[in-house]
């Protein structure tokens, strides 16, 4: 094959230009410490770099639901628990003030205290992480209970992603522990405003109403009991959630690691060798350019 003046300079020309174009590569590997820095250096790769990289943040935006619904459900645990004792402490009560020996004053000391935790429990049903009250659905603008304990929020249900298409219950339904104002739910603020009512009465009637109302207070103990329990129950998905999660933590920035990450030994490695067969080529180049041409033959 005839050997053009062009060719013998348009081919060494081409092999310097894919020396540095390889040369750039590597370096900019060992700079970045990735091998795919651009779709173009392994278009297969890239493309499992974004799908790795969209789960890579799913998953960090799965943490954060987590980490915030654990300490939403362990918040409302709390305050069912604080109100579980509450209860129990206003049944003590009505059964003393059913005693016919009580005095007047001691009737209305008894009252004074089912206030006092009457107003204990209107705060544990207010309860807010942040803007979000635990006990009222979605409203967030108002408080679930009125100061007369009145229901305010709604039935609706907060849940979380914490997994791909995972939804766990962040919050109970409104009203369902305290009462949302229905006859499915048993009012708690009602049955303790009839109880300081009643335990004033010193008659047989009043005492057979508060009778009335202890079987009540009953019905609505086990409510709050009730709550709690299905509280119970989200904060355990909430924990298997965690568990799954916690292991997509470690092996999807591992895939990712694995496919994009470069090889640095290999990496300098290549440059050098690059950087070798550049020089070597340059240099041959260079003599073959100063050499003589077909001009300096004809002449």
């Amino acid at each position: 094959m005839r050997v053009t003046e062009k060719t013998r300079i348009d081919m060494p020309r081409a092999r310097i230009a894919e020396l540095r174009t390889r040369s750039g590569k590597y370096n900019e590997q060992i700079v970045s410490g990735r091998r795919v820095n651009k779709p173009s250096d392994d278009p297969l790769a890239a493309l499992r770099i974004g799908v790795l990289e969209t789960q890579k943040n799913k998953v960090e935006q799965f943490d954060r639901n987590l980490d915030r619904g654990r300490s939403f459900l362990s918040q409302a645990d709390t305050a069912l628990s604080e109100a579980s004792n509450v209860l129990n402490r206003v049944r003590e009560l009505a059964i003393q003030s059913a005693n016919a020996s009580l005095t007047q004053q001691d009737a209305n000391d008894i009252a004074g205290e089912v206030t006092a935790l009457r107003d204990q429990l209107l705060a544990l049903a207010n309860t807010r992480i942040g803007d979000k009250p635990i006990f009222g659905g979605f409203l967030t603008n108002v408080a679930p209970y009125s100061a007369a304990g009145a229901f305010q929020g709604d039935t609706n249900q907060l849940t979380l992603e914490v997994g791909e298409q995972h939804f766990v219950p962040l919050t109970l339904a409104g009203g369902s522990a305290f009462g949302d104002g229905t006859a499915a739910t048993q009012d708690v603020f009602t049955i303790l405003a009839n109880l300081t009512a009643q335990v004033q009465v010193r008659n047989v009637a009043g005492f057979a109403n508060i009778e009335a109302e202890i079987v009540n207070l009953d019905l609505a103990t086990e409510q709050v009991i009730e709550a709690r329990a299905q509280t119970g129950i989200a904060m355990s998905r909430f924990e298997a959630a965690f568990n799954v999660n916690e292991f997509m933590q470690e092996r999807v920035p591992a895939y990712l690691a694995d496919i994009q990450d470069a090889d640095m030994t290999e990496a300098i490695a290549e440059l050098q060798l690059t950087s070798t067969a550049l020089e070597a080529t340059l240099s041959a180049t260079g003599k073959v350019l100063n050499g003589p041409s077909l001009l300096d033959y004809l002449r």
